[in-house]
């Protein structure tokens, strides 16, 4: 009832604001946005480009992006991964795989830049160092990286893990969630939250 709501609110706002902004294409990078934007860009006959960056579970899901992504509004279907356009056999003529890029210049192996980091949360050379970086919200799978951290340490002593992201910004039962399987699993000592990082590049080559 809540999806239902939330979908029939933003059909209205796209309704609204296309006649006002007059896009002369709609990108939608993002699952939620498809079926309202593209219902929407359909009435005024605004071309829509899809952005595909997950994979559905519910084959209802499925189903409903394959018939909606027949529209003529929708002209082309951007998708991740090969795994992700095979999601939707009926929309091959118009989708095509663009791999997400790296900016190599900022992100590149490097021991150097891993001494700070190790420095600043008082890391051992000899300390393998796991991580996690992303929103701390349910579907980026903090709770199996968590189980997984349970798993290494029974066999591993000299590891530790990083959870990086902000923890304002997250859904606060999940965070007390994940700090509660934490406790339960003894592994205070093992992992370190980070809170917000911008820098990104030293935290992976650290990992």
């Amino acid at each position: 009832i809540v999806y239902f709501y939330f979908m029939l609110f933003l059909i209205l706002r796209f309704l609204t604001l296309i006649p006002t902004v007059k896009p002369d294409l709609i990108y939608i990078n993002g699952a939620r946005a498809f079926i309202p934007a593209t219902l929407a860009a359909s009435f005024f006959r605004v071309p829509v480009i899809w952005h595909i960056h997950v994979l559905f579970q519910d084959r209802f899901t499925r189903l409903l992006f394959n018939f909606l992504g027949r529209f003529n509004t929708v002209k082309k279907i951007i998708c991740v991964s090969r795994t992700a356009k095979n999601q939707f056999p009926l929309l091959h003529k118009k989708s095509i795989v663009i791999y997400n890029g790296i900016d190599t210049k900022r992100y590149f192996p490097s021991k150097n830049l891993a001494k700070s980091i190790k420095k600043e949360f008082s890391l051992k050379d000899k300390e393998k160092l796991v991580g996690i970086v992303g929103a701390l919200v349910v579907e980026k799978g903090h709770e199996e990286f968590i189980k997984a951290a349970k798993k290494v340490t029974d066999n591993l002593s000299n590891v530790k893990f990083l959870i990086v992201g902000n923890l304002d910004s997250g859904e606060k039962n999940y965070v007390k969630k994940l700090k509660n399987l934490i406790k339960e699993f003894s592994l205070q000592d093992k992992v370190i939250f980070t809170g917000f990082r911008k820098d990104i590049p030293e935290i992976m080559n650290a990992l």
